[in-house]
């Protein structure tokens, strides 16, 4: 059996032309990109669902077969980022690799933040690969009236 490069075929041929990333934004400037909805096999970037209420911000990001070691959150001047890494697993088997879709190495995510959030209360959990941090809001800042003489 010989490896060859696997196309889809229900694939638009012109979708890799709305899919151009811009060097500074990293995600199409189109709306066609179908990256935002899943991890792909050239991109690591992890998919997120945001979320966001009266007392708190919930991000919770996809970031399967990746151990809880190997994943960092940090809150730096209101950007979130979560880094990790999914490490190659290697079997030395007498096994042919016949198709290899799945991507390994490191990622990063960055993530601003719309609102103040109190740092001390922040808190992460990771379960069945789903990371889901949890990000309770500031009280907003009073307003203090000065009088004008």
């Amino acid at each position: 059996m010989s490896v060859i490069k696997w196309k889809n075929q229900n694939n638009d041929p012109f979708k890799e032309l709305f899919e151009l990333d811009h060097p500074l934004f990293g995600l199409s400037l189109l709306p066609f990109n179908s990256r935002l909805n899943a991890m792909s096999t050239d991109n690591l970037t992890p998919a997120v669902d945001i979320s966001e209420d009266n007392q708190a911000v919930t991000i919770k990001a996809d970031l399967p077969g990746i151990k809880k070691e190997d994943i960092t959150v940090s809150l730096n001047d209101g950007v979130l980022s979560i880094r990790g890494e999914r490490k190659s697993e290697s079997e030395k088997t007498d096994k042919k690799c016949c198709r290899v879709e799945r991507s390994f190495g490191v990622f990063e995510r960055h993530l601003r933040l719309g609102v103040p959030v109190d740092e001390s209360k922040i808190n992460a959990s990771y379960r069945d690969g789903v990371l889901e941090i949890t990000l309770p809001k500031s009280a907003p800042a009073e307003v203090k009236r000065i009088n004008v003489q």
